[in-house]
């Protein structure tokens, strides 16, 4: 295990792999593109997030860039969700609704959630949110709030105008902002 991924291992809560087997499947998404990782973590909280962007972050002060990548499913075409430093898995443990208001339609979920779980969530309180992705039954929200889908699948004005606010995310220094989705 490299000096990163030991040093990770320590201080998170969740996963850190470095096998040859997490690295390979981790290499390709749904695009036609490879890119082997070094590290793979599975986030177990947001402080698991935080930590390690702050500890990138930290390392790049020093001259030793290594890259963050976000994934959920890996489901995006563009090589999206391909990265050679740092792979952040979602899915695994990052897949809940924290919060929801049915009466302003606001939902916080985490990045791994999968798009069509939500859906069927904000159903039962006869909210939804747009039917992109085609592929809603394996994608997660995450991948679908990086990819910006609501700025180029909504109408400009009426009810179904209303899409996510804000999205919480741990950047540089682990900073972060508040997480909103607003369902129709």
């Amino acid at each position: 295990m490299s000096k990163v991924a030991h040093y990770l291992q320590e201080h998170l809560m969740g996963e850190v792999m470095t096998s040859p087997d997490a690295r390979r499947f981790f290499s390709t998404d749904a695009s036609v593109l490879a890119l082997t990782p070094a590290v793979v973590v599975y986030p177990r909280n947001e402080n698991d997030v935080r930590k390690t962007a702050r500890f990138t972050w930290q390392l790049a002060e020093r001259g030793r860039v290594i890259p963050i990548t976000a994934r959920g499913a890996g489901s995006d075409l563009s090589g999206a969700a391909l990265g050679s430093g740092i792979i952040l898995s979602f899915p695994a443990h990052m897949h809940k609704v924290i919060e929801f208001d049915s009466k302003s339609g606001v939902v916080v979920v985490e990045p791994g959630i999968n798009y069509a779980k939500l859906q069927q969530t904000l159903q039962t309180h006869e909210r939804f949110l747009p039917p992109y992705p085609a592929s809603m039954e394996y994608s997660t929200i995450g991948g679908a709030v990086a990819r910006a889908w609501w700025s180029r699948h909504r109408p400009r004005s009426g009810p179904r105008a209303r899409r996510p606010r804000a999205v919480r995310g741990a950047a540089g220094r682990g900073a972060h902002a508040a997480p909103r989705l607003h369902a129709v």
